[in-house]
């Protein structure tokens, strides 16, 4: 089936699969469906922070999460599922805020209640720090090698993973910390490019300047751990006074 206007929100990590594939997890939202997972991606797909695309997809067998799709023929026509994807155009500055207000939950314990593998949080954070990556170097022997994106680095390859400890705001339900990884592929090129300034990713995101941005979080959840929440992207915006909860795509 084919879904239009999906607004792109964020891309994690690129992590190798076991046939050896260089993959990407997305993630956004759209009028019709709501929020959608698209995985596998290529690493070059067009699939950017805030473009609006349509995509031709289906459903994935392996992974049950109503959010879920692939790109059709993603496995046996793997280097032509960029042609699956058309992009329409992009969110301007003026209605990101709007979306983002429209569309967010009150804590991750509502989203996870509600069974939803993804949705956005407007987070009070309280502590951004490193830890060590425990799949550091495990990396899989894959049957075949796909050498096109052979130099990207995945997550396996990053000593450390980035952290973060918020509340969910002050319509948090449970006022309990939440402290998770953080995954946005952006922070992690970061690191692989500037390896003695790894901290320079906090403040690339304004995450220590809350009285300048606005911070919005993507959470998801792992396929397999369905009430084990990650932050996919830390979305910011500069504050200014919050728009009403209407959007239009």
């Amino acid at each position: 089936m084919k879904i239009d206007n999906v607004i792109i929100l964020g891309r994690a990590v690129p992590e190798q699969t076991k046939d050896g594939r260089i993959t990407v997890c997305a993630a956004g939202w759209c009028e019709k469906h709501g929020f959608i997972r698209l995985y596998p991606t290529r690493v070059d797909s067009p699939l950017k922070l805030w473009s609006v695309v349509s995509v031709d997809v289906e459903r994935n067998p392996r992974d049950s999460r109503g959010e879920s799709w692939k790109l059709l023929d993603s496995r046996y026509g793997w280097e032509k599922i960029n042609n699956h994807i058309n992009v329409k155009g992009e969110v301007n500055q003026k209605n990101r805020l709007k979306l983002l207000e429209s569309i967010k939950s009150n804590c991750v314990n509502c989203i996870n209640q509600k069974k939803s593998s993804l949705g956005i949080i407007r987070p009070i954070i309280k502590h951004w720090y490193f830890a060590i990556n425990s799949m550091h170097s495990k990396a899989y022997q894959p049957l075949f090698s796909m050498m096109e994106h052979s130099s990207v680095w995945t997550k396996r390859n990053y000593f450390a993973e980035p952290r973060l400890r918020y509340l969910c705001g002050n319509s948090c339900s449970v006022k309990q910390f939440h402290d998770m990884q953080l995954l946005d592929w952006g922070c992690y090129e970061w690191m692989e490019k500037n390896p003695q300034q790894p901290e320079g990713i906090w403040r690339n995101m304004g995450i220590g300047s809350e009285d300048e941005w606005t911070h919005y979080f993507l959470v998801g959840n792992q396929e397999n751990q369905r009430t084990s929440y990650m932050v996919i992207n830390v979305l910011r915006q500069k504050n200014q006074e919050i728009p009403p909860s209407l959007f239009s795509v």
